[in-house]
Protein backbone atom coordinates (compact mmCIF):
# COMPACT_ATOMS: atom_id res chain seq x y z
CA UNK A 1 0.00 0.00 0.00
CA UNK A 2 1.03 3.56 -0.69
CA UNK A 3 3.68 2.34 -3.13
CA UNK A 4 4.08 3.65 -6.68
CA UNK A 5 2.10 1.58 -9.22
CA UNK A 6 0.59 -0.59 -6.46
CA UNK A 7 -3.20 -0.21 -6.25
CA UNK A 8 -4.95 0.26 -2.93
CA UNK A 9 -6.94 -2.83 -1.79
CA UNK A 10 -10.26 -1.44 -3.04
CA UNK A 11 -8.79 -0.54 -6.43
CA UNK A 12 -7.20 -3.99 -6.76
CA UNK A 13 -10.47 -5.77 -6.02
CA UNK A 14 -12.40 -3.43 -8.34
CA UNK A 15 -9.99 -4.34 -11.16
CA UNK A 16 -10.62 -8.06 -10.56
CA UNK A 17 -14.23 -8.33 -11.69
CA UNK A 18 -14.64 -11.96 -10.49
CA UNK A 19 -14.36 -11.05 -6.80
CA UNK A 20 -17.80 -10.95 -5.17
CA UNK A 21 -17.07 -12.43 -1.74
CA UNK A 22 -14.06 -10.96 -0.02
CA UNK A 23 -12.69 -11.99 3.36
CA UNK A 24 -11.83 -9.18 5.75
CA UNK A 25 -10.33 -9.43 9.23
CA UNK A 26 -12.59 -7.46 11.59
CA UNK A 27 -9.87 -7.35 14.25
CA UNK A 28 -7.44 -5.42 12.05
CA UNK A 29 -9.78 -3.26 9.91
CA UNK A 30 -11.79 -0.32 11.16
CA UNK A 31 -15.43 0.10 10.27
CA UNK A 32 -14.50 3.20 8.22
CA UNK A 33 -11.95 1.17 6.25
CA UNK A 34 -14.49 -1.59 5.57
CA UNK A 35 -17.16 0.88 4.44
CA UNK A 36 -14.75 2.77 2.15
CA UNK A 37 -13.39 -0.54 0.83
CA UNK A 38 -16.91 -1.78 0.03
CA UNK A 39 -17.77 1.57 -1.61
CA UNK A 40 -14.66 1.43 -3.82
CA UNK A 41 -15.27 -2.09 -5.05
CA UNK A 42 -19.05 -1.79 -5.37
CA UNK A 43 -18.81 1.28 -7.60
CA UNK A 44 -17.36 -0.78 -10.47
CA UNK A 45 -19.08 -4.12 -9.89
CA UNK A 46 -22.15 -5.38 -11.66
CA UNK A 47 -22.88 -7.80 -8.80
CA UNK A 48 -23.29 -7.08 -5.09
CA UNK A 49 -20.06 -7.39 -3.13
CA UNK A 50 -20.10 -9.27 0.17
CA UNK A 51 -17.44 -8.70 2.81
CA UNK A 52 -17.07 -11.79 4.98
CA UNK A 53 -15.56 -11.53 8.45
CA UNK A 54 -12.76 -14.05 8.75
CA UNK A 55 -12.22 -16.16 11.83
CA UNK A 56 -8.75 -15.58 13.18
CA UNK A 57 -6.07 -13.27 11.91
CA UNK A 58 -5.13 -14.29 8.35
CA UNK A 59 -1.51 -13.25 8.85
CA UNK A 60 -1.23 -15.51 11.90
CA UNK A 61 -2.73 -18.38 9.90
CA UNK A 62 -0.26 -17.86 7.03
CA UNK A 63 2.72 -17.58 9.42
CA UNK A 64 1.67 -20.76 11.20
CA UNK A 65 4.63 -22.26 13.06
CA UNK A 66 7.24 -20.55 10.89
CA UNK A 67 6.72 -17.20 12.56
CA UNK A 68 9.79 -16.01 14.43
CA UNK A 69 9.32 -15.36 18.13
CA UNK A 70 8.88 -11.77 19.22
CA UNK A 71 11.83 -10.19 20.94
CA UNK A 72 11.57 -9.70 24.67
CA UNK A 73 14.42 -7.34 25.39
CA UNK A 74 15.13 -5.54 28.64
CA UNK A 75 12.65 -2.84 29.65
CA UNK A 76 14.32 0.22 31.13
CA UNK A 77 12.58 2.59 33.60
CA UNK A 78 13.24 6.21 32.68
CA UNK A 79 14.20 8.80 35.29
CA UNK A 80 11.96 11.80 35.82
CA UNK A 81 14.55 14.17 34.31
CA UNK A 82 13.85 12.46 30.95
CA UNK A 83 10.10 11.95 31.34
CA UNK A 84 9.06 15.23 32.93
CA UNK A 85 6.61 13.57 35.32
CA UNK A 86 6.39 10.43 37.40
CA UNK A 87 4.05 7.59 36.47
CA UNK A 88 1.98 8.44 39.54
CA UNK A 89 1.61 12.08 38.42
CA UNK A 90 0.68 11.03 34.89
CA UNK A 91 -1.96 8.65 36.26
CA UNK A 92 -3.37 11.36 38.57
CA UNK A 93 -3.65 13.75 35.61
CA UNK A 94 -5.19 11.06 33.41
CA UNK A 95 -7.76 10.12 36.08
CA UNK A 96 -8.65 13.79 36.63
CA UNK A 97 -9.15 14.27 32.90
CA UNK A 98 -11.30 11.12 32.68
CA UNK A 99 -13.40 12.31 35.65
CA UNK A 100 -13.79 15.78 34.14
CA UNK A 101 -15.04 14.27 30.88
CA UNK A 102 -17.17 11.70 32.75
CA UNK A 103 -15.29 8.87 31.06
CA UNK A 104 -15.07 5.56 32.91
CA UNK A 105 -12.02 4.10 31.20
CA UNK A 106 -9.48 4.46 28.45
CA UNK A 107 -7.89 2.06 25.99
CA UNK A 108 -4.21 2.52 25.31
CA UNK A 109 -3.66 0.72 22.03
CA UNK A 110 -0.30 1.82 20.77
CA UNK A 111 3.10 0.86 22.09
CA UNK A 112 4.26 4.45 22.44
CA UNK A 113 1.21 5.42 24.54
CA UNK A 114 1.95 2.68 27.04
CA UNK A 115 5.69 3.41 27.07
CA UNK A 116 4.97 7.11 27.71
CA UNK A 117 2.43 6.52 30.49
CA UNK A 118 4.62 3.98 32.30
CA UNK A 119 7.91 5.85 31.75
CA UNK A 120 9.41 2.66 30.37
CA UNK A 121 11.51 2.19 27.24
CA UNK A 122 12.64 -0.89 25.39
CA UNK A 123 14.18 -2.10 22.16
CA UNK A 124 11.83 -4.80 20.90
CA UNK A 125 11.27 -2.91 17.64
CA UNK A 126 14.31 -1.75 15.74
CA UNK A 127 14.90 2.03 15.87
CA UNK A 128 11.96 2.55 18.29
CA UNK A 129 12.24 2.88 22.07
CA UNK A 130 9.17 0.74 22.71
CA UNK A 131 8.44 -2.82 23.82
CA UNK A 132 5.66 -5.32 23.21
CA UNK A 133 2.98 -5.16 25.88
CA UNK A 134 -0.72 -5.01 26.59
CA UNK A 135 -2.38 -2.49 28.88
CA UNK A 136 -5.93 -2.19 30.13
Amino acid sequence: QNEPDVPEPGEFCAQNKNLYKIGIDPTTCTLNFAEEFRRQISSTSSKPITLIATEGNLIDIVWSKQRPTRPCNEIIPQPIEFTGASVEMKLIRLRAWLDEKKIQGIVLNTLDQIAWLTNLRGSDIECNPVFFQLCS
